[in-house]
C-alpha cells in the first residue's frame, strides 16, 4: 500500500506536459529492437532522440517510472556555454543551447522554457581573474562570445548583486536558463514523432549477453527485448546497473542543495544568471524570488552502497546546520535574498565522476554496450551535445569528436569501491566552484596504486601526482633520479649510478617540479594501449636507462624491453617495441 501511494504521489507530482507523453503498453512492448537506451532523463531522452535523427527507427527507451524522475526534475536548468577549457564540451554546451532554443520547439511544437537572459561569472581575486581570462580566450577561439565586464556593469545587469569586491565578470548575452522537464519532454516527442518507443513503468533489470557482447536486456515485468545495442543513460543507478557485469561506471551520488526564496518585489525576471564561485553559489531568478544553489568545497556523498530503486520525484533531508555556514556566505553576494523568506530549501542527489569528466562511449568490458552517466551536474547543458556523440557513435562505431578525456574506458575497477567513492565525490562536488590550477591532483583517496619504487622515491622527499587512474607518480627531480637506472645493471638491480644522481639534481630544484625537464607524459604512439609513458630526460642528463611504466606499474626498461621489477603484479603484460625516444 505505501508502495502504491508513493507511485502516486510522483505521478501526481509529474509535470502536465510529461502526464500527456502517453507510454507504450506493456502488451505491445518490444520483444526485439536495434537500440534499447536505459533511463528517461535529459540524457537518455537526448540519446534515443538522435538515434532516430540518424534514422533508427527502431529504437526503444526504457524508464523505471517517469521521465525525469531520477535527477533531471529537480536540476537549476543553466544553459550556460562560457566555463570549460574543452573544445568538445564547448561543442556539446553550443549545440545544446541551440536545439533548446530553435529546433526542439519548432519541431515538435513543445517549449523548452529556453531563456536567453544572459550569464556572468564573477571574479573577486587575482587567481580567479587570469583563470577566467584565460577560458574567456579559449571560448571565443570556439565562438562563444563572451564579454569582460566591469563591476559597476554587474550591478547594472543584477542590481541586488553587491559588487563591490568584483574584479571582472565575464558576461555571455544569449546563455541563460532552460526548464529542465519542459526539454526533455520535447525530446521524448521528437524522438516518439520519428518512429521510437517510450515505455515507462518498466525497470531494465539485467543485461542479457553472448560471450563478450551485450544481446539485450531483461526487463522487471518478465520480459526480454533483444537488442544490438545497449545504452546505460541510467544516471546515479548507472554505476549499480553496470557492475552486475562486471563494467567499471564509478559515479557516485553527493547532497546536492539550493534554496529559493519568497517573491521579492525587486526582482526582475529577466535579469541574468549570476555565478560567484568565490561564494560557492549561482543565483537566478525563480518564481517571482531568488534561486540560491551552492557547491559547497566539501559536499556529502549520498547512498555510497546502493542508491534505492523506488527513489523517485525524491527529496532529501536538507542538513541545515552543514549547510548554514556555506548559505550564508552564498547570501552575502545578494543580501537582499538572505533577507527574504525561505520557500524551498532542496536537497536532492546529483553524481560525480572522479575527475569531474562525463563518463561515456562503448564500454571496453562489452561490446555493443555504451553508457552516458556521470554528468557532473551539467547535464542539462551539455546533454543534447551528449546525446548526440553518443548516438553518433553507435550508427558510425567511432566518436564525431575528440573524446579521451571524456571516454568510459579510462576508468579502473578499484574506483567502484565504496570508499574510494564517497571520498572522492565529497571532493569532486566542491572542486566545481574552486579555483582550477593547472596540474590540481586531486587530494582524496590517493595511494590506491603505487609504482614498483615507491617506498624509495618517498625516502629521497617525492611529491606525487595522483590522476584519475590513481598512481603516485614522482615529480620532484630528486625522486626521478631514482629512476635512471644503470643499463649494465641487472634486470633485478636498482642500484643508481651517483653521476646520474647528480645530474637529474642539477636539472631542478630537490621537491620543486621538472616542468619543461620531462620529454613526454602519455603519449600517442601506437602502443599507447598499454604504456603510460615516461621519457626521463633531464636537462644536461645523459640518460643511460630510459624506462618505461606500463598500465600496471610494471618498469619497463627501454634496452630489455622487459619487466625489470620482478615483484611486479603484471609479468605477463602484451610486450610491443618500445616506443621511440623523442629528439
Amino acid at each position: 500500500m505505501a508502495s502504491r501511494l508513493a507511485s502516486s504521489r510522483a505521478l501526481l507530482r509529474a509535470p502536465p506536459a510529461l502526464r500527456a507523453l502517453r507510454t507504450r503498453r506493456l502488451a505491445t512492448l518490444p520483444s526485439q529492437a536495434r537500440v534499447v537506451v536505459v533511463g528517461g532523463g535529459i540524457i537518455g531522452t537526448s540519446t534515443a532522440y538522435h538515434l532516430a535523427k540518424r534514422g533508427w527507427e527502431d529504437v526503444v527507451l526504457l524508464e523505471r517510472d517517469r521521465l525525469t524522475s531520477g535527477t533531471t526534475w529537480h536540476a537549476a536548468g543553466l544553459m550556460v556555454t562560457f566555463g570549460s577549457l574543452s573544445a568538445t564540451s564547448t561543442e556539446w554546451r553550443k549545440y545544446s543551447k541551440r536545439l533548446y532554443a530553435e529546433t526542439l520547439e519548432a519541431e515538435t511544437g513543445l517549449s523548452t522554457g529556453f531563456k536567453g537572459c544572459g550569464f556572468v561569472e564573477l571574479a573577486t581575486d587575482g587567481d580567479r581573474l587570469e583563470e577566467y581570462r584565460r577560458v574567456a580566450a579559449f571560448n571565443r577561439k570556439e565562438g562563444v562570445d563572451v564579454q569582460e565586464i566591469s563591476a559597476a556593469e554587474v550591478e547594472r545587469l543584477f542590481p541586488l548583486c553587491r559588487a563591490d569586491d568584483v574584479l571582472a565578470g565575464f558576461y555571455v548575452a544569449d546563455d541563460g536558463r532552460v526548464n529542465p522537464v519542459d526539454a526533455t519532454a520535447a525530446l521524448a516527442k521528437g524522438f516518439k514523432n520519428m518512429g521510437g518507443t517510450v515505455v515507462e513503468g518498466v525497470a531494465a533489470e539485467d543485461l542479457i549477453t553472448e560471450g563478450r557482447r551485450v544481446a539485450g536486456v531483461a526487463t522487471t515485468c518478465g520480459r526480454t527485448i533483444k537488442a544490438d545495442y545497449v545504452v546505460n543513460c541510467g544516471g546515479m543507478w548507472a554505476r549499480q546497473f553496470a557492475e552486475r557485469h562486471g563494467v567499471c561506471v564509478p559515479n557516485q551520488a553527493a547532497e546536492h542543495y539550493y534554496l529559493v526564496t519568497e517573491p521579492m518585489a525587486d526582482v526582475d525576471p529577466d535579469w541574468p544568471v549570476v555565478e560567484d564561485p568565490s561564494s560557492h553559489t549561482y543565483i537566478r531568478p525563480e518564481g517571482g524570488g531568488l534561486m540560491v544553489g551552492l557547491f559547497e568545497p566539501e559536499a556529502a556523498a549520498w547512498n555510497v552502497g546502493e542508491i534505492p530503486s523506488d527513489f523517485s520525484f525524491g527529496e532529501i533531508e536538507p542538513d541545515w546546520d552543514r549547510m548554514a555556514p556555506f548559505l550564508e556566505k552564498a547570501c552575502g553576494r545578494v543580501p537582499a535574498a538572505g533577507a527574504a523568506g525561505v520557500r524551498t530549501f532542496f536537497c536532492g542527489p546529483e553524481s560525480f565522476a572522479p575527475d569531474l569528466a562525463p563518463l561515456i562511449g562503448e564500454t571496453p568490458e562489452l561490446s555493443g554496450y555504451f553508457v552516458a552517466a556521470g554528468m557532473n551536474s551539467i547535464g542539462i547543458l551539455t546533454g543534447p551535445g551528449v546525446g548526440r556523440t553518443v548516438a553518433n557513435w553507435v550508427v558510425d562505431g567511432v566518436p564525431d569528436t575528440d573524446v579521451c578525456g571524456v571516454h568510459v574506458d579510462r576508468t579502473k575497477d578499484f574506483q567502484r569501491a565504496p570508499l574510494y567513492r564517497a571520498r572522492r565525490v565529497e571532493e569532486a562536488l566542491g572542486d566545481v566552484y574552486k579555483c582550477h590550477y593547472p596540474f590540481k591532483a586531486p587530494k582524496s583517496a590517493r595511494g590506491a596504486l603505487r609504482l614498483p619504487l615507491h617506498e624509495r622515491h618517498v625516502a629521497a622527499g617525492a611529491t606525487f601526482q595522483s590522476s584519475l587512474q590513481a598512481w603516485a607518480k614522482p615529480l620532484n627531480a630528486s625522486a626521478i633520479a631514482l629512476l635512471l637506472i644503470n643499463p649494465d645493471t641487472q634486470p633485478h638491480d636498482f642500484e643508481v649510478p651517483l653521476a646520474n644522481v647528480s645530474a637529474a639534481l642539477a636539472a631542478g630544484d630537490r621537491g620543486g617540479c621538472l616542468g619543461g625537464s620531462w620529454g613526454g607524459i602519455g603519449g600517442s604512439s601506437a602502443n599507447s594501449d598499454f604504456w603510460d609513458q615516461f621519457f626521463i630526460t633531464p636537462s644536461g642528463c645523459d640518460v643511460s636507462g630510459t624506462i618505461f611504466i606500463n598500465s600496471s606499474g610494471c618498469v619497463i626498461h627501454q634496452r630489455w624491453g622487459v619487466c625489470v621489477n620482478l615483484e611486479c603484479s603484471d609479468q605477463f603484460h602484451p610486450n610491443p617495441p618500445p616506443p621511440p625516444m623523442p629528439p
